[in-house]
């Protein structure tokens, strides 16, 4: 019987999926991407895949969604940078 995976190990492989899936998605298509592409990009089984994803949508709402946060989180970042308040709202659109 294999070895229980860590949380720790579950986060690195989720991550690595979700790096892999954008990565092919933004290069390829969402479309023209298909699951056995993923695992191999990924390195890891689709037993492991399908487990944290049950479909393909599922993996692609996960991709745009840390997308998104990150994109948000760059935002914040870049405009709490700014200190006048005038200033901070027009580096919304820098």
């Amino acid at each position: 019987m294999p070895a229980a995976i860590t949380e720790e190990q579950a986060r690195l492989d989720r991550d690595a999926l979700l790096d892999a899936a954008e990565l092919l998605f933004y290069e390829r298509g969402i479309r023209a991407v298909g699951m056995d592409r993923v695992r191999s990009a990924s390195g890891l089984p689709l037993t492991r895949i399908y487990r944290d994803f049950a479909t393909k949508e599922d993996l692609v709402v996960a991709v745009l969604r840390r997308r998104d946060e990150r994109w948000r989180g760059d935002l914040v970042a870049y405009v709490t940078r700014v200190g006048d308040p005038r200033r901070r709202l027009l580096a919304v659109f820098d």
